[in-house]
């Protein structure tokens, strides 16, 4: 059938962005983010105050980029799609041509310090309209028209069977009366319903602005239009001051059954471009139609990554929104977690929990003393310590959001890595190479290291009223050493000063000095278990970045020993010594709880491994700790869970900038 349609004149663009330096903490869909950041940039070009008034910002769609991922490392290019109005506003114009000469210091999006704008591309005409080098073309762009969309309207007429993939959350009211338990959104409940199809392609005729000649309004035949699965999962996105705030919608898969009549077509056709629902200028509702790949005339990127359904027929409705409550913070429990793990980074699961499930957008943990409910958006990392209660669905789940899982024993040391491939991870490797063969950077960083052991060792001494003065001095010695060997002889010297003062902390217990290979008697049997425990997190928390544990910076990589880990270690080894005091004061061991021999190490009896292990699991997660932040910006609190995540996730931006090493030191 012929017919004449009138579709808006739009710029389908799509711009291509470097990372900088890395950038962290972000929700699994960026929309919100790069929304913020154009909305603050035309704010500030037409000198108006804020909040921005309706009726000034251009109509602009955006599809976030791509690899959808909570952090992104420098090198990375990312991708954003933008749809705007023709002809294009000026203001819009220049944001874009002086993007690079911003300064714009809020947020993680921040032109010219995270992310540098490289060139911008017409997807209709394919041509660059701002060039990585020369001048912009900006009336060049070719507009979204029926000629481009043609081909695509005619493949889906002549298809009897087609998917909508959701790229980005679908946030689309049902129609008025079909709610249920306080559900207003399209989702897996009402795609069931007869109707849900034709309220979707009418909220895609209304977003389009499609004005239809007479003969296509007076086509009254039925299509027969039905959704046939919905393979679909509510996802909650965090926005706001401290991310209180949530903004929720689908992704997943549609699959329609029955052949869409030519107004249809061209509706589920547009839609792919200037999505459905609200919040679209967020990027929300878009979706594309993978079967009509092959008929496309918009030239996206190349790589455009498919994301696949979640595996579930049906998913439950999505809960109300939810938010980290102040309740939520600061109640105490078991298992580990803590603060650092609810700002985005590792959710630690032990054996003390008896259950763990996803209520839509939501990782709802069970254990002895109640369920703690964390929002999805929030984990970056899942280690699982021993053999906790973890169904499949929560690590298939986080394979889609590229959440690395990490498998530990119940020592802490690393029996596999859940992780889905990284481009730069070949380009990391040569990065740590590089630097570990600069002389001057692996001595300059092995003194950040050992000047904080040291530091730290006098602060547990402070706190014990046993102060060792010469140890100031050796932490001075320590940040100017000459040499690597030098260094090592610093090293030494400020631990015998330090045991010689620790013996004396220890009580009931004797302690000779530090041995181990083999451990001799129980202090240094427990020192050294702890000390084991840290290095193996330590060593899992480096895998789970794509470095190279086994290559030193301070310590000679031999064999499988993680020589880095151990490099990571000096500046935590008084979680071990204080956790050991701890166990000692408490009375919670004694010297007959360990069987000691002339010939051979000393061990523990049968609980004592176990309760080591409870306790520094329960001093990971509990303790809270002002300490250097790593960032320069003063003092920060976090849990030792994130503290120890954020030693090995800093090695990232250090080995890949060279910037220096902060090394972690207690008050």
């Amino acid at each position: 059938m012929s017919f004449t349609i009138d579709i808006p004149a739009l710029a389908l663009l799509e711009a291509e962005f470097l990372v900088l330096r890395r950038i962290g903490g972000l929700p699994e869909y960026h929309g919100i983010q790069w929304s913020s950041l154009f909305k603050h940039l035309l704010r500030r070009r037409l000198g108006l105050p804020e909040p921005v008034p309706e009726g000034f910002v251009p109509r602009m769609g955006l599809l976030p980029a791509y690899p959808p991922s909570q952090s992104v490392v420098p090198g990375v290019s990312l991708f954003l799609r933008m749809v705007l109005p023709l002809p294009m506003p000026e203001v819009m114009q220049g944001v874009l041509e002086e993007f690079n000469r911003e300064s714009f210091t809020n947020g993680q999006f921040q032109p010219g310090r995270t992310i540098r704008l490289e060139s911008i591309r017409d997807c209709v005409g394919g041509e660059e309209i701002l060039p990585r080098s020369g001048p912009s073309s900006w009336d060049r762009i070719i507009p979204l028209g029926l000629q481009a969309l043609e081909p695509e309207i005619h493949q889906l007429e002549r298809m009897e069977e087609f998917s909508l993939i959701l790229d980005s959350p679908l946030r689309l009211p049902r129609p008025e009366g079909t709610a249920h338990d306080g559900h207003r959104f399209f989702d897996s409940a009402y795609a069931a319903d007869p109707s849900a199809i034709g309220h979707l392609i009418s909220r895609l005729r209304q977003r389009g602005d499609l004005r239809a000649s007479a003969d296509i309004q007076q086509d009254n035949r039925t299509s027969g239009l039905r959704i046939a699965d919905a393979k679909l999962d509510w996802l909650d996105i965090p926005y706001g001051r401290a991310s209180r705030k949530v903004l929720g919608g689908v992704v997943g898969m549609l699959r329609i059954i029955g052949r869409p009549l030519p107004q249809e077509a061209l509706s589920l056709s547009l839609g792919q471009y200037v999505g459905a629902g609200k919040n679209t200028a967020f990027g929300f509702g878009f979706y594309h139609i993978p079967e009509v790949d092959v008929a496309r005339q918009v030239i996206w990127r190349e790589g455009r990554p498919s994301p696949e359904p979640v595996p579930k027929s049906t998913i439950a409705p999505p809960p109300a929104q939810e938010t980290v409550t102040e309740e939520m913070r600061t109640t105490s429990w078991r298992p580990a977690l803590g603060e650092s793990q609810l700002a985005g980074m590792s959710v630690y699961l032990t054996s003390t929990c008896r259950n763990a499930t996803l209520r839509g957008r939501t990782l709802v943990i069970e254990h002895s003393e109640g369920e703690r409910r964390i929002p999805w958006d929030r984990v970056g990392r899942l280690v699982l310590v021993g053999r906790p209660a973890v169904p499949p669905a929560i690590l298939h789940r986080a394979a889609r959001a590229s959440i690395p899982v990490s498998f530990l024993d119940a020592l802490g040391r690393l029996v596999g890595l859940l992780q889905t491939p990284s481009p730069v991870s070949a380009q990391l490797r040569l990065r740590q190479e590089e630097s570990l063969a600069d002389e001057n950077w692996r001595l300059k960083t092995a003194r950040e290291m050992i000047a904080a052991k040291i530091h730290n060792c006098r602060v547990i001494l402070r706190r014990n009223n046993a102060d060792e003065p010469r140890l100031g001095g050796m932490e001075e010695n320590a940040a100017r050493a000459l040499s690597l060997d030098s260094l090592r002889g610093i090293e030494g010297a400020a631990a015998n000063a330090f045991f010689h003062k620790f013996a004396g902390l220890v009580d009931p217990f004797s302690f000779p000095g530090r041995r181990y290979r083999p451990s001799t008697d129980p202090v240094n049997a427990m020192l050294s278990f702890g000390y084991s425990l840290l290095a193996n997190r330590l060593g899992s928390a480096l895998a789970a970045c794509d470095i190279d544990p086994r290559l030193g910076i301070f310590h000679q990589g031999r064999g499988r020993h993680f020589a880095l880990a151990s490099d990571l270690l000096e500046q935590f080894r008084h979680v071990s010594e204080r956790l050991v005091l701890a166990l000692i004061h408490r009375r919670e061991v004694t010297p007959g709880d360990f069987n000691m021999s002339d010939s051979g190490p000393c061990r523990g009896k049968p609980g004592v491994i176990g309760l080591m292990i409870r306790r520094m699991e329960e001093t990971l997660a509990r303790e809270r700790i002002l300490a250097d932040n790593g960032e320069g910006e003063g003092k920060t609190r976090s849990d030792l869970n994130g503290f120890l995540d954020r030693a090995a996730t800093q090695l990232i931006e250090v080995f890949q900038r060279r910037r220096p090493y902060d090394a972690f030191r207690i008050r």
